[in-house]
């Protein structure tokens, strides 16, 4: 086999391959030649460690303290209590993930190897561990699924609060030092160009569907040459 001639690293805090994004980015890669190995949470049943199709995948246990969604018609006082436990919960979560992060990539740099870190958000604070190889020459590329300020807001009916604000300085953080941003869409892109003042340049938008070996042959798009 030959030796890939750009090696990348990932971080995603989900299953993999079950993340079908995550999955046909990585797919994409190997089927260019990039060496890919990918870092993320385990599920019941799957193995610490495997190849799928190429890739080598690394899994962490996954942690959860709290559960951190709504309750129906809450009283003031459940929204107060699940705001503290969300707050802890993500908190937690994110802070164990991204330093599991950190020590797993200095194991596959020895391990495989890598050129590129390419994390995947949620969580944001994934930057903290690619910050130390950053300094050290590798690149940084911030694949942006989710607008984590806008999230929060929407899902605990919240204003733009202390949080919502330390959300978008972190979000700012990666936009700053990522080499290459990654956006869903267009919309996603004029907001890292707003937020992190961003040329468009360094900006890449790229959109999620099936491949066409997926469809069934009669469904298949047809070009027709006028």
């Amino acid at each position: 086999m030959s030796k890939p001639f750009l090696r990348t690293l990932m971080f995603v805090e989900n299953a993999f391959p079950n993340d079908t994004r995550v999955k046909n980015e990585a797919d994409a890669l190997t089927k260019a030649g990039v060496g890919v190995t990918v870092v993320g949470m385990r599920k019941p049943g799957q193995s610490r460690f495997e190849v799928v199709d190429g890739v080598n995948v690394y899994r962490l246990p996954r942690l959860e303290l709290f559960q951190k969604t709504p309750t129906e018609n809450p009283t003031l006082l459940q929204k107060i209590v699940l705001k503290v436990k969300s707050l802890l919960g993500y908190a937690s979560e994110y802070l164990y993930f991204s330093s599991a992060c950190l020590c797993m990539s200095v194991y596959i740099a020895f391990k495989h190897g890598f050129d590129v870190i390419h994390a995947h958000n949620p969580p944001d604070t994934l930057w903290a561990a690619a910050l130390p190889w950053r300094l050290l020459g590798k690149k940084y590329i911030f694949d942006h699924h989710d607008l984590c300020p806008e999230l929060y807001r929407s899902r605990y009916g919240a204003k733009h609060d202390f949080t919502a604000t330390v959300l978008q300085w972190i979000e700012w953080v990666n936009l700053k030092l990522a080499n290459v941003l990654i956006a869903t869409n267009e919309s996603y892109k004029a907001i890292q160009i707003q937020r992190g003042g961003r040329r468009p340049e360094s900006i890449f938008v790229v959109r999620n569907g099936p491949t066409r070996s997926e469809w069934p042959p009669q469904n298949q798009p047809r070009v027709c040459a006028s």
